[in-house]
């Protein structure tokens, strides 16, 4: 991010990032969750890994993809 960038702003940017990442990654975590469990056989387990992991990865891809 540039230097000249104020901190209230780039809190802002951070924060939406942050809520852009967890609602993507919550989402992608269900829809790939449960077709892996369909997949090996229990859905409810796929979706619980997706609903778990899905928005911690999809903040980190969304920092990730912000500091480019």
């Amino acid at each position: 991010m540039a230097e000249d960038t104020k901190p209230e702003e780039r809190d802002e940017a951070n924060s939406n990032a942050v809520a852009r990442g967890m609602s993507l990654g919550a989402g992608l975590g269900v829809a790939l969750g449960a077709g892996f469990g369909a997949a090996f056989g229990d859905v409810a387990i796929g979706v619980a890994f997706g609903v778990a992991l899905g928005p911690a990865i999809g903040v980190a891809l969304a920092m990730a993809a912000k500091e480019k």
